[in-house]
C-alpha cells in the first residue's frame, strides 16, 4: 500500500502518513488509531509483544498467499 493509499483509506494526509512512518514526534494517538484500523480493514493483525517482539502477519492467509509464499522461498533460499 503507498503512503497515498493509506493516506485516502484512513483519511489522514499523506504528510502525517510520512511524519508517521519516520516516527516523528507529534502525531496523535487518534491519528495512529486510524491509520491501524486502516490495516486491519485489509486484513492485517497486529501481534503483541513476545519472545520473538511484535509483529504484524495477514488475517486470511488466501488474501496474499502468493506473495507470502514467493517471499519464504526467497527468503529459505538465501539461508
Amino acid at each position: 500500500m503507498t503512503q497515498q493509499a493509506l493516506a485516502n483509506a484512513s483519511g489522514v494526509s499523506r504528510a502525517t502518513i510520512q511524519r508517521f512512518e519516520q516516527g516523528a514526534p507529534g502525531v496523535k494517538h487518534a491519528t495512529r488509531v486510524l491509520i491501524r484500523r486502516t490495516f486491519v480493514s485489509r486484513g492485517l493483525v497486529f501481534l503483541p509483544r513476545g519472545e520473538h517482539g511484535e509483529g504484524v502477519r495477514l488475517a486470511r492467509p488466501s488474501i496474499g498467499a502468493a506473495i507470502h509464499d514467493e517471499f519464504f522461498s526467497r527468503l529459505v533460499g538465501e539461508l
